[in-house]
């Protein structure tokens, strides 16, 4: 009898633990998906700060530029300075400086254009950065102009 009472008593523990065990790891398995769903919703949340911000930051770097409707400006009176047989054909636009790429078919074409862009008295300077002469393509001229 003593034994029997022994064996249910083991037996109950045993069945006892073994429904403990199964309780706690479906919790774990549980409180496990619910950690995944909480690290997704993180990510995607920090996938949305960092995009705005990238933005903020480009937001700040355009306020900090200069207006753009000065360099336009500031390109407008050289396209007035161009003449016939000169052509722009590159433009880099800052702050305070337009650099310009030219392209004469001849010197006299060029010489034409540098005295209307300098005669304007728009400008505070001109510098010419290079100047090359192709027999096929004429002249090509890089300027920066500074307001």
């Amino acid at each position: 009898m003593v034994v029997v009472v022994f064996f249910l008593v083991v037996g109950l523990l045993v069945l006892g633990s073994y429904f403990l065990l199964s309780y706690r790891i479906n919790a774990s398995t549980a409180n496990q998906e619910s950690l995944k769903n909480q690290i997704m919703a993180l990510e995607q949340s920090e996938q949305k700060v960092v995009l705005i911000q990238d933005r903020l930051a480009k937001i700040k770097e355009i306020k900090a530029s200069s207006n753009i409707v000065e360099e336009i400006g500031t390109l407008e009176r050289v396209l007035g300075s161009v003449g016939e047989n000169v052509v722009i054909s590159q433009v880099e636009l800052k702050p305070s400086v337009a650099k310009v790429v030219v392209n004469a078919g001849s010197s006299i074409n060029l010489t034409r254009f540098l005295g209307e862009l300098t005669s304007s008295n728009s400008y505070s300077k001109v510098v010419m950065e290079s100047l090359d002469y192709s027999v096929t393509d004429g002249y090509e001229m890089s300027l920066s102009i500074t307001k």
